[in-house]
């Protein structure tokens, strides 16, 4: 059995499942784990890693994204992009709808 210590004289990192276990309990990415970087100040990058369990829907959502070939990679893409401008296109309109709706009932309350 390894430990923290024998990792660190040996100059060796714990095998992944470890990571995760150690992640969790730290509460800290395996970048942040196994690069030793630290995110202080204003300097530092912006942490871009992500663990994903293959067993949830979006970690089987990834795996099937990735066994596509490039031009289908792109045309999701494409697709997500197209939902999320009408998802953004939905939302201002409920916006606007919702200010001419209080701005209406706002001037039957004065008169």
């Amino acid at each position: 059995m390894q430990t923290i210590s024998d990792w660190k004289k040996k100059k060796t990192n714990p095998v992944s499942d470890k990571i995760f276990i150690i992640c969790e309990v730290l509460g800290v990415t395996p970048y942040d784990l196994l690069s030793g970087a630290e995110h202080i100040g204003v300097r530092s990058r912006e942490n871009v890693t992500y663990v994903i369990d293959k067993g949830t829907e979006l970690g089987m959502l990834i795996e099937s994204y990735q066994n596509l070939d490039g031009n289908c990679q792109r045309k999701l893409l494409g697709y997500m992009e197209a939902l999320k401008d009408m998802n953004n296109e939905k939302e201002n309109n409920f916006l606007h709808q919702n200010t001419y709706i209080r701005k209406y009932t706002l001037e039957r309350m004065l008169i």
